[in-house]
């Protein structure tokens, strides 16, 4: 393969990077003091079962329970902070807003 090739490959390949604060109330600030950086690098073919399954599992992110009981706030707050907007925060949102919305997938 030639090199800009690879650079491509690169390129188009995705990832969902969170940060996962160590306490709940983190979550809430711009500046985190502690947490993990995890990055998931997203297969390029899979399973339509598979995807569902990732999209319904539970958030590895704790939230304050304030904002999980408010999910408004959750939506301003992406405002002020869109890095915080990731799959997990967005599943809490989600199952917020509609608690059914995974049993039709």
């Amino acid at each position: 393969m030639e090199s800009w090739e690879l650079q491509w490959l690169d390129l188009t390949r995705l990832n969902h990077r969170s940060l996962v604060p160590d306490s709940p109330w983190e979550y809430c600030r711009l500046k985190v003091e502690s947490g993990v950086d995890e990055t998931l690098v997203l297969a390029s073919e899979g399973q339509w079962s598979e995807l569902r399954r990732e999209a319904r599992k539970d958030s590895r992110i704790s939230l304050p329970a304030a904002i999980v009981e408010r999910p408004w706030l959750l939506g301003l707050w992406w405002q002020v902070a869109p890095q915080r907007l990731n799959p997990d925060t967005c599943r809490v949102f989600a199952n917020a807003i509609l608690p059914e919305w995974g049993a039709s997938l």
